[in-house]
Parts: C-alpha cells; structure tokens; sequence
C-alpha cells in the first residue's frame, strides 16, 4: 500500500488544536460515514483532543454544498461551538459560507481547521478564512513508479509506505499557493 495516513492527518490537527485552542467547543464535520478517511481522522482527531471537548458532530459527505448545510445546523445546535474540524477542505469551504451567512467572520469567531491542502482550501487560508491545514498529499505518481521498478527488479518492498504529507497554518503565503501542484 502507498497512500495517506488517514489517522496521522486527524491526530496532526488535533495537535494542533489542544496546542493553540485547548478549550476549544468543537464541532467536527465528518467525511462520508463509514469511509476510512472519516473513521481514521475522526479517531486520530478525538484521541488527542478528547471527546469532552467535542460538542457535536454531523457529517458533510465531503462535499462544499453539504458542509454548508451542515454548519447551518451547527450553527443552530450549537451556539457555542467556536472550533470547526472538517475532515476535508471542501466541507469546510462550505461552512465558511455558512458562517458567514450567520454574521460571523470564518477565522476568528470560529477558528477552521481541514484536511486535504487542495488550492481552494490554501488559499482559504492565505484569506485568514482557514486557520490550519493538513495535507492529505495525491502526489505521489514517483513513489508508485519507484515502487514499481524495485518489485521488477526483483526488491523487496515494505507492506505500507506512507505519502509524506505537510501542514499548513496562517503564514503560508501566495506564492507558496499559486507554486502548489495541485
């Protein structure tokens, strides 16, 4: 298997959280259920910040329009909540549009923080909208193809190798967005 670690992405931004907003109320927007990016970030993200800081969850299907509706739910359940964790970055450019809707800056009155490090969603924090975001990297296309020639030529490969992904909090900049390959 080479692919992301799905649990290191949640366990990364819940790090993050207890380090900067340890008495966070969090609302945490899960992928679609049962997908093992949804069930291994949401476990690496509850083990570190513990479930008494997590308020409510719902999820967002990994998408832009349903993480916008999500959040209007949020929003409503929880008027206290001042911490998204969305499991990608598209649920939570959806909730941004949500928040703002409901009269609240994304950023600052509810601080956001994804997974993925799409375009969109790094530039979201360029626009101090995000506040941190860990990658979950698909460029990956030069490991395969080492990988594919080391079993050709007859290497022994180890069972998992684990995408090497990044994190990205307020400082990035433009330049680092606009030189991304994805």
């Amino acid at each position: 298997m080479i692919g992301a670690d799905f649990k290191q992405e949640g366990i990364t931004a819940g790090e993050w959280v207890k380090a900067n907003h340890p008495d966070a109320k969090i609302f945490e927007m899960q992928g679609t259920l049962g997908s093992g990016a949804q069930v291994d970030r949401e476990a690496g993200f509850d083990e570190v910040v513990g479930a008494e800081n997590i308020v409510g969850k719902a999820s967002g299907n990994f998408t832009r329009a349903e993480g916008k509706a999500a959040m209007e739910a949020a929003l409503q359940a929880y008027p206290d909540m001042n911490l998204l964790f969305a499991h990608n970055d598209d649920m939570g450019l959806g909730a941004i549009e949500a928040i703002e809707a409901a009269g609240k800056v994304p950023g600052k009155d509810i601080i956001i923080v994804t997974v993925d490090g799409v375009r969109d969603g790094l530039q979201a924090l360029v626009d101090k909208k995000f506040n941190y975001v860990v990658e979950c990297n698909p460029v990956f296309g030069d490991q395969i193809l080492d990988a594919i020639k080391k079993v050709y030529n007859g290497e022994e490969l180890p069972k998992e190798t684990i995408v090497v992904d990044q994190a990205f909090d307020q400082t990035i900049t433009q330049a680092d967005v606009d030189a991304r390959a994805y």
